[in-house]
């Protein structure tokens, strides 16, 4: 799974997520253009699986001027239908 936070991260933080109240996750970011930086996450089954039965997912990333922790909070619903047919094809 990829995904593109905007351009004006801190870099060497990465990034964070967690799945409702679950396990952090930390991710390095692997690239950035003019469309933002991206962070490439590896689809593990445990990882996956939380996805799947949570309800939201926290992206935690610090500002590179003012290495303030922001958070980008994305709902997860309609992930397991879309994901199963993801895994169908």
């Amino acid at each position: 799974m990829t995904l593109t936070l905007p351009m004006g991260v801190y870099l060497p933080f990465g990034a964070v997520l967690k799945v409702d109240q679950g396990e952090e996750f930390k991710t390095a970011f692997h690239s950035c253009d003019t469309a933002g930086c991206k962070v490439f996450i590896e689809m593990g089954s445990d990882f996956l699986s939380a996805l799947r039965k949570g309800n939201n997912l926290t992206v935690g990333f610090k500002a590179s001027t003012s290495n303030k922790l922001m958070a980008l909070n994305l709902s997860l619903k309609g992930f397991t239908r879309a994901s199963n047919k993801v895994s169908d094809n």
